[in-house]
């Protein structure tokens, strides 16, 4: 938590009892039910240990981790770059790291995948479909500019 911010509701951080009938049920609709059903093998109906728990937080940042190299190829294919070659500008990295957050924070564009013309010109129109997008923008370049 304190290293990613993440948080699944249900997993108490002061060691509290969880209401759930069992220790799986309130990762139902937030876990990919394979790893569910391997936790549930594991630890049967029982309590979830430290390394059950380990087990679990790695297999979620993995999962998480795959999906952002995913959408980061999804971003490159989409403006036919690839992803062995340095991006040649800064108006191409700007482009996708912009790809990118659109497929993030609004998932139905990532329908222009195969259309890169249909996403640059959906571009301006970001903001009215996600108020929150200049800052967003702004915040992702300033931490760029942080890290260089």
């Amino acid at each position: 938590l304190r290293q990613h911010g993440w948080h699944i509701r249900g997993l108490a951080s002061e060691g509290e009892k969880w209401s759930a009938s069992t220790p799986t049920e309130m990762l139902k609709s937030r876990v990919p039910s394979f790893i569910l059903d391997l936790l549930e093998e594991r630890v049967g109906a029982g309590h979830i240990g430290l390394a059950e728990l380990a087990v679990l937080a790695a297999t979620v940042e993995d999962l998480v981790h795959g999906d952002t190299i995913d959408l980061l190829r999804m971003a490159y294919r989409t403006h036919n770059l690839s992803v062995h070659v340095p991006l040649a500008t800064a108006a191409e990295e700007d482009l996708i790291v912009r790809t990118y957050l659109i497929y993030f924070v609004l998932p139905y564009t990532q329908e222009f995948k195969h259309d890169g013309r249909r996403l640059l010109d959906f571009f301006p129109d970001a903001p009215e479909a996600y108020p929150g997008w200049d800052d967003t923008v702004l915040w992702v370049r300033d931490l760029m500019e942080s890290i260089k």
